[in-house]
């Protein structure tokens, strides 16, 4: 079975029977971006102030870098990760693949976006941010993605599809 035929195949990857989490995920993206880049700069700037001692400037600025980042390399990750577990459910494991996509957003997503904030605080203030830092910063991604979809939630019942 080929790639094309297995993502085809999956039209409903969802934990919630019925909706297909890609394609609400693809119609709604606006609204989950500026959810989880003002949510990433709120959550972010006291988080990276709290673990290098920066200035609540340089921090705002370093949050709004990251956040800008990953507005831009969302979609890319996102759709690998998404990509990787539907692979590894699916072909690797043989298993259902409902939780894969759940799995790529909620887990592999924070781990690089933590990691690529810690590398530009690295870049950009000489700043090491140990692994305590890591994980919290990986918990702050946590709830900016679980407010970008939480309001990615709101704004598909908001604006029904339209027959």
């Amino acid at each position: 079975m080929g790639l094309g035929k297995l993502t085809d195949s999956l039209a409903a990857c969802s934990m919630l029977p019925g909706i297909d989490l890609r394609s609400l995920y693809y119609c709604c993206y606006p609204a989950f971006a500026m959810a989880a880049f003002v949510a990433g700069v709120l959550v972010k700037a006291p988080v990276l102030r709290h673990m290098t001692r920066i200035s609540w400037l340089k921090s705002a600025v370093a949050a709004l870098a990251a956040s800008a980042a990953w507005w831009a390399l969302d979609v890319v990750v996102i759709g690998c990760a998404a990509t990787a577990c539907l692979l590894a459910w699916k072909v690797m494991l043989g298993t259902s693949a409902s939780g894969a996509v759940w799995v790529s957003i909620f887990l592999i997503a924070p781990m690089t976006r933590a990691g690529l904030e810690t590398w530009l605080v690295r870049l950009a203030y000489s700043r090491r941010i140990g692994r305590k830092g890591y994980w919290l910063l990986c918990l702050a991604n946590e709830v900016c993605i679980g407010v970008a979809a939480y309001a990615l939630i709101l704004y598909d019942r908001a604006h029904p599809p339209q027959a």
